[in-house]
């Protein structure tokens, strides 16, 4: 699989078997700071400019990563 900043990289298949396989395997973690602007201003309310305030101070940091293909996340339990 591709990994947004490390590239080409092997990971272990699930350890179980099912006749009814995920629809695809694009598992990858979220990168550092990728959802701290969801996470402060969806649920903890900080406004845009607080936010902006907290990142340029340094205490926060924003990170967008931009995937080749694929969603970036998977459900596993869509239908």
């Amino acid at each position: 699989m591709t990994d947004p900043l490390a590239g080409e990289v092997q990971i272990p298949g699930f350890p179980f078997k099912s006749s009814d396989p995920f629809p695809d395997d694009n598992y990858t973690a979220a990168a550092l700071g990728e959802h701290n602007f969801e996470v402060l201003n969806g649920l903890l309310g900080k406004s845009p400019a607080i936010i902006s305030e907290l990142t340029e101070k340094g205490f926060s940091s924003q990170r967008s990563i931009e995937m080749e293909s694929g969603p970036r996340h998977s459900d596993p339990l869509r239908t």
